[in-house]
């Protein structure tokens, strides 16, 4: 390797640049006059390999168009002998002075330097991003339709095996990372299950299947979160107990406790709290799976709207009310002398995830709101209306963002919705009523 004078005519593109977009070539070139030694010409010398009597461009394609374009007619360049020196190719992911590869464009210069024979490890340092060995074998095992994918999207692939792999690789670039949040749900489903089975094996208990367990003559009695939960309360059964395993669609696995029932006065008041206990599981479980959902949008950089717009009006508060987080924000930049522009309550990194998790923590109803729901009491409590209308507006605004409920939830919002209404009807007729 060595600094040589070329000619600007006899250098060519290498066809595994992984680069599409050159950006803006005039003001680069403009740029070059900077260079006291050599003006006209990029202060790092651009990386080329010889090949025969010309020179193929291993780093510095863009600046050798703007250079092309601006009629330099030779240039300092660092020239390899040959491809064999493949740890040059590192080159056109890490230098510091051209406009930063897309995702993309990233990806395939990884997926490049990983053919060359460039060790996983200096690739790793160059993309500054772990598990290169993975992403070239997943690429290979792929093929070509690999340089299109992102190296977040190949690592993800290859996190998998057999469909689930293929599901991931299948999908688009927009869909792969919820495809990848799904199958990553199915895995530790699964991992859930067989420990489940196996607990119950230990203890001699026969787990059912919801569709195989007929309820008829039992009631409920309680509910065990997950294995070790299920282990404690199933060692000390009560007589006749059985236990349904229940599989959400987009929640863990957990299991119910059934016991023979006395009366059916006493079956229906279990069914009562059996049904306020689901409603009130599968809102905890769908607040966890929005943030889940709204959070990696956030801070990816992709803000989500709807629901952070909501979330930062929770967190700061009103800025008419001198009382509010916003207010107090203000004042102490006014007395810091700022004077700028103030983002009207945009958060963003980690204290938007913070805002984002605090709104939805208060936007989720107590278990006494379900049991008014699932009793269909549309005067349960005055709270109770306020706070479901809540979680039903931060669902719409979730979804406004691109969140998908499972069917569990869909019921639910079904069912808030339903009870919401049966609770307006209701007022209004009151109302109707007093002023007759």
């Amino acid at each position: 390797m060595q600094l040589k004078r070329v000619k600007t005519e006899d250098v060519y593109p290498s066809e595994g640049n992984p680069r599409r977009d050159f950006g803006d070539l005039d003001a680069l070139a403009a740029s070059f006059a900077l260079n006291p030694a050599h003006p006209g010409e990029p202060m790092t010398p651009p990386l080329l390999v010889q090949d025969g009597g010309v020179y193929r461009i291993v780093d510095g394609e863009r600046r050798w168009r703007a250079m092309r374009k601006a009629g330099t007619a030779e240039f300092d360049a660092v020239v390899c002998e040959d491809w064999g020196d493949a740890d040059a190719a590192l080159a056109m992911l890490a230098t510091d002075d051209k406009k930063p590869l897309d995702d993309a464009e990233r990806s395939r210069g990884a997926q490049r330097c990983l053919l060359l024979g460039v060790e996983p490890e200096k690739v790793e340092r160059a993309v500054r991003k772990k598990g290169m060995a993975r992403v070239r074998r997943v690429a290979s095992e792929i093929g070509a339709e690999a340089e299109t994918m992102s190296l977040d999207h190949l690592l993800a692939v290859a996190e998998f095996t057999g469909q689930r792999s293929v599901r991931v690789a299948n999908a688009s670039e927009g869909e792969w990372a919820r495809v990848a949040r799904e199958c990553r749900r199915e895995v530790e489903s699964e991992r859930i299950v067989a420990a489940f089975d196996e607990a119950a094996e230990r203890l001699g208990v026969e787990l059912h299947g919801q569709k195989s367990f007929d309820t008829a003559g039992y009631a409920y009695d309680c509910r065990a979160d997950n294995p070790e939960a299920f282990e404690d309360k199933a060692a000390d059964d009560p007589e006749g107990a059985a236990w349904v395993l229940v599989l959400p669609t987009v929640a863990v696995p957990y299991a119910y406790r059934y016991v023979p029932a006395d009366t059916e006065e006493k079956a229906a008041a279990a069914r009562l709290r059996e049904d306020a206990d689901r409603m009130e599981t599968t809102c905890r479980e769908a607040a966890g799976s929005m943030f889940a959902h709204l959070a990696e949008r956030l801070l990816e950089g992709d803000y989500p709207e709807h629901a952070m717009a909501k979330a930062a009006a929770s967190f700061l508060g009103d800025p008419d009310n001198r009382w509010s987080a916003y207010t107090e924000a203000s004042e102490a930049l006014d007395a810091a002398g700022y004077d700028g522009t103030r983002p009207d309550g945009r958060i963003t990194g980690m204290c938007g995830a913070y805002a984002l998790h605090d709104w939805l923590g208060d936007a989720v109803p107590g278990g006494g709101v379900w049991m008014c729901v699932a009793g269909g009491q549309p005067g349960g409590t005055v709270q109770a209306p306020v706070a479901v209308a809540a979680w039903l507006e931060a669902v719409a605004a979730a979804v406004e963002d691109g969140w998908r409920m499972g069917a569990g939830q869909m019921q639910l919002v079904a069912e808030a919705k339903a009870w919401l209404e049966a609770v307006r009807e209701s007022e209004n007729k009151n109302e109707n009523e007093e002023e007759k």
